[in-house]
């Protein structure tokens, strides 16, 4: 890559890095550190990484490297508390902006050009709980399903929470249809934007409610899954679906106690990285209300503080008035461990205050692919 270094007036407020221009008559670059991720360079311990649509190399001295990287991540820390803050209030927040930009994403993921089931151009629904998306014809077919095999919401008639596309961020429509229709025997059985309704039906039918044409594994492959959570390897949760393993079943080599199940494990290792891994197995799995020797469900994780996993489980209606063994509920275990986020979120619940629509803190990986170093890719990024 060409090494242009620039020098820049660089200012951080509200939750934006502005870089300035060379030259004072052109506006500067401002970016969003919620859509951001900050981190050192591996190769040149004088410069850091700041990762959004585009990625910027920025130089600076040795002392000075983790006074940057320490303030850039607290003015993101403070920019989505303040996000947060304003949608709880109901009002505008950046947390659209960001919403916007996962959207932007997901549209140009590997074969989301395209609807999952029809091939037809520009599809814009999304089925949430297996990061899909699919036309408007075939969404009628996939509500016609049931929530339990596939939950619709529009991409674009509605505001989506960042919770609800953890899974398209991660999956895409080629992703899903590499395992799913991995033995479909002709592409002729497979519909078209002309195919009629019936036709469409019994392909739908045929691939998600059957899993006709899904890929096939070892037994061996399917007994490493515990493995392949803890590397946050989304596809082997994926085909473990498509081959109907009973993902609530208890792992043979828990963690923590017997009885631990596949989502017990996910949320006991989740971090802002492996969100995805849990929203999938708390939305497939049929877990929620699996319990461990000591009575623990998956929401108990509130003994760990996982906060962002609370809002994936809540989400999905976890039940918060089961006991464990020793009486206490997840609402006792977190006030006992003093907890603020979680009793927060599990008062809300209790109090039927929770909302749904919420958002989680994750790092959303975005566009990683262009480097902007010189004048002329600053006036680009200014005049896209």
């Amino acid at each position: 890559l060409r090494k242009v270094w620039q020098k820049r007036k660089c200012t951080i407020s509200n939750g934006y890095l502005t870089i300035s221009h060379s030259m004072f008559n052109h506006p500067p670059v401002k970016l969003n550190l919620l859509t951001c991720q900050v981190k050192p360079n591996m190769d040149d311990k004088k410069c850091f990484d700041l990762v959004s649509r585009e990625c910027w190399c920025l130089p600076c001295t040795a002392s000075c490297l983790c006074s940057w990287v320490s303030v850039l991540s607290d003015s993101k820390e403070e920019a989505l508390n303040m996000a947060f803050s304003k949608a709880q209030g109901g009002g505008e927040s950046s947390w659209e902006e960001l919403t916007r930009a996962i959207i932007k994403e997901v549209r140009g993921m590997p074969g989301n050009s395209e609807c999952c089931d029809c091939s037809a151009p520009d599809p814009t629904w999304l089925s949430i709980n297996l990061g899909i998306l699919i036309c408007i014809e075939c969404s009628g077919i996939h509500k016609e399903m049931g929530v339990h095999l596939s939950r619709i919401q529009s991409l674009s008639l509605d505001k989506r929470a960042t919770s609800e596309l953890l899974l398209a961020r991660n999956i895409s429509n080629s992703g899903f249809n590499d395992i799913m229709e991995a033995n479909l025997p002709s592409l002729s059985l497979k519909p078209t934007v002309h195919s009629d309704m019936a036709f469409r039906k019994n392909f739908i039918i045929s691939k998600y409610v059957e899993k006709k044409y899904a890929k096939r594994s070892s037994a061996a492959q399917c007994s490493g899954l515990p493995e392949t959570v803890k590397d946050k390897d989304i596809f082997s949760s994926l085909q473990a679906y498509a081959e109907n393993m009973d993902l609530s079943e208890p792992v043979l080599a828990p963690l923590q106690e017997l009885g631990e199940t596949i989502l017990h494990l996910a949320v006991l290792s989740s971090d802002r990285t492996s969100l995805h891994i849990v929203d999938f197995l708390v939305q497939n799995s049929g877990s929620l209300a699996k319990r461990m020797a000591e009575g623990n469900t998956p929401l108990y994780c509130c003994y760990h503080n996982k906060p962002e996993s609370v809002k994936l489980l809540l989400k999905a209606n976890a039940n918060i008035t089961i006991t464990n063994e020793t009486g206490e509920t997840v609402l006792d275990v977190a006030r006992r461990m003093r907890y603020p986020l979680c009793e927060e979120l599990l008062l809300q619940a209790q109090s039927n205050q929770f909302n749904p629509n919420v958002h989680v803190e994750y790092e959303w990986w975005l566009g990683q692919d262009d480097m902007y170093e010189s004048d002329e890719d600053l006036d680009e990024k200014v005049r896209s």
